[in-house]
């Protein structure tokens, strides 16, 4: 089996008349076999509202190298969503890895806000050299006071 050597995905955004109110290409790390990943990134469609986003996958690239990290290698605990002094919240919880690499440069921690089983926001932070089965503390702040409505968090980890 093979990895996928850096996953890219195209979002466009589209308003009625076919109008391209925005693009965001977005890049991840390399994807283990039978791995899945989160994508995230902002993407600006001015004071349109989009009646319709796309999301398309780049052609992968297969690679026989692969990091040996694998995303259900992350435990994420302690989740708190805590409320900012000027409004907004942050996520902040604890990141432990539990596979067999001695450090990892650096890992991602994703939040998706939802709403029901909709998704509605979503943010990230980098936690740097993590080691195995050590419990590191994480924060993701958006410093966005606008976040919408929503009545659940799901935290994710992944190497990157």
């Amino acid at each position: 089996k093979k990895a996928i050597s850096y996953p890219q995905i195209t979002c466009t955004a589209t308003a009625d008349d076919g109008t391209i109110l925005g693009t965001q290409d977005q890049g991840g790390p390399d994807l283990a076999p039978g791995d899945t990943t989160i994508l995230i990134n902002m993407m600006d469609a001015g004071t349109s509202v989009p009646a319709k986003v796309e999301i398309t996958a780049k052609p992968a690239e297969f690679s026989l190298f692969t990091s040996g990290v694998r995303n259900s290698d992350f435990t994420v605990a302690n989740v708190s969503e805590v409320a900012q002094e000027f409004g907004g919240e942050k996520i902040t919880g604890e990141v432990t890895y539990t596979g067999d690499q001695t450090e990892l440069d650096s890992v991602q921690v994703t939040a998706i806000f939802k709403s029901g089983d909709t998704e509605v926001y979503g943010w990230f932070t980098y936690i740097d050299n993590v080691q195995p089965n050590v419990s590191t503390p994480f924060e993701i702040d958006s410093l966005d006071t606008n976040i919408p409505a929503h009545d659940s968090v799901e935290v994710t980890a992944q190497y990157w």
